[in-house]
């Protein structure tokens, strides 16, 4: 496939795999080129996208929704006194910070290489700072160019570190409308 709007590559490969309930219209972006070279899972044809593109799969309502990470805005906003208190005495939500060995410090990217005849070419991003020394590796079977590539493994290795601060807290029944990937605001 070559140079496919986004919502419409993912939309016609859930229609080859026979899923019917999806909704793709928060993608946006072009992909170059994407190739599926033999038979696999949709959710393993789709995670490549899911990595380049930066967007998430989420079930809502009997419907797969797709959207990208970012730009969404908050859907609820709450209030630490109306958490849900899980044990007498505990915290009402934890904030948790991943270690800084366990990142990667070094993200490296393969992908098809629109500029190479499309020989397979790998992009690389590194922190400078960290005392990491683990590297995180993925296969892309898009057809991208150089400088995108980077582009990617810059943002990825960016996101990971971004990733590593939880927060775990439980809610009452009257915000049973927040689904896994709503952003919330959390205030005191």
């Amino acid at each position: 496939l070559a140079s496919a709007p986004l919502a419409e590559l993912v939309q016609q490969m859930l229609t080859d795999y026979e899923f019917e309930a999806f909704d793709v219209g928060g993608l946006f972006g072009v992909v170059p080129g994407y190739v599926i070279d033999r038979i696999m899972a949709a959710r393993d044809a789709l995670q490549p996208l899911e990595l380049g593109y930066f967007f998430d799969s989420i079930e809502s309502a009997g419907k797969i929704h797709f959207r990208h990470r970012a730009g969404e805005a908050a859907v609820a906003t709450l209030d630490v006194d109306g958490l849900v208190e899980t044990r007498p005495g505990a915290s009402l939500f934890s904030l948790t910070r991943g270690q800084e060995t366990e990142l990667p410090a070094t993200a490296k990217l393969r992908f098809i290489s629109a500029e190479q005849d499309y020989q397979q070419a790998v992009a690389e991003a590194r922190r400078l700072a960290g005392a990491s020394g683990r590297t995180a590796q993925a296969d892309l079977a898009i057809v991208l160019d150089t400088p995108l590539a980077g582009q990617i493994a810059e943002t990825w290795l960016f996101e990971t570190w971004a990733a590593r601060e939880r927060a775990s807290f439980v809610l009452p029944p009257s915000a049973l409308s927040v689904e896994p990937g709503d952003l919330v605001r959390l205030t005191k």
